[in-house]
């Protein structure tokens, strides 16, 4: 039996099923976006032999993205992101090239890192090369690092400082430790997993560089924490001391808020992440 139906419900039917399509398509569309964007918080490092790339994010220094690794998700509050790769510059820890302030403890007191030529060189140098938006989101996070008269005999003191990038600590990479280094901070599950503490530039060749740490010992040289390989094995890499006056690259560090928005990109072919805009 054939049912009549007025022309108008007829219309009015299918202005329903395309406004009901229409929704469908938006939903669709809104959650592909939506799965295209997280927060920094879901690529922290969690377990040993994970994939770098399932904890590494893309960051811009001067227009060019270079990869960080996300490696811890409470480092004093924040997100911890260690530069992937070593500087393309060599920095002395401690000598008289770089004079970015007036403090004169940077002549007394020469191991100490706040007062050193690396500090100065990531606040004055290392900083501006990220967008200006990335540096007012950088978190200002407190470091522990041994006072400036700090000795190999009887003081052994930390103090905390706070930077918006710095240089990680012998302890924090569960290195060495005993008569020839102060505590600073705590071992970070990412190196107690076993993780290389060895570092390579873009190009993949290896290099040295400085920790924040200050090195006691060795006959009354005035000498700083450093991560190279053993002079008779190129494949055992240790954190050691070495003179202030030696130059090596450098391993920046820093902290964003945990809820730091994220989206995926193309990058020379592949999809990764990188801070959303």
């Amino acid at each position: 039996m054939k049912i009549f139906m007025p022309k108008r419900i007829k219309l009015c039917l299918c202005a329903g099923a395309i406004c009901a399509l229409g929704i469908i398509i938006f939903l669709i569309a809104r959650s592909a976006s939506e799965s295209n964007k997280a927060e920094l918080w879901e690529l922290v490092y969690k377990r040993k032999r994970q994939n770098p790339d399932e904890y590494t994010i893309y960051i811009q220094e001067d227009g060019i993205y270079e990869p960080y690794l996300v490696i811890d998700g409470d480092y004093g509050g924040g997100v911890l992101l260690l530069r992937k790769h070593l500087t393309n510059e060599t920095v002395l820890f401690k000598g008289i090239g770089l004079h970015y302030d007036e403090d004169e403890s940077r002549e007394r007191h020469p191991r100490y890192y706040p007062a050193s030529d690396v500090d100065a060189y990531l606040r004055a140098i290392f900083l501006p090369k990220f967008p200006s938006a990335l540096q007012d989101s950088i978190l200002d996070t407190t470091l522990s690092v041994a006072k400036k008269d700090a000795d190999v005999n009887f003081n052994r003191g930390t103090e905390p400082i706070e930077r918006k990038v710095f240089l990680l600590s012998v302890t924090e990479l569960n290195e060495r430790e005993g008569s020839t280094a102060c505590v600073e901070g705590v071992p970070l599950a990412f190196y107690k997993d076993g993780n290389p503490i060895s570092a390579t530039h873009k190009h993949g060749m290896d290099g040295k560089y400085w920790l924040r740490s200050t090195f006691f010992g060795q006959g009354g040289l005035i000498m700083a924490f450093f991560v190279g390989h053993k002079w008779d094995n190129p494949h055992d890499w240790v954190a050691s001391g070495a003179p202030v006056g030696y130059e090596f690259f450098l391993r920046p560090a820093f902290c964003l808020s945990p809820d730091s928005p994220i989206e995926q990109a193309a990058f020379n072919g592949e999809t990764v992440y990188i801070l959303s805009q």
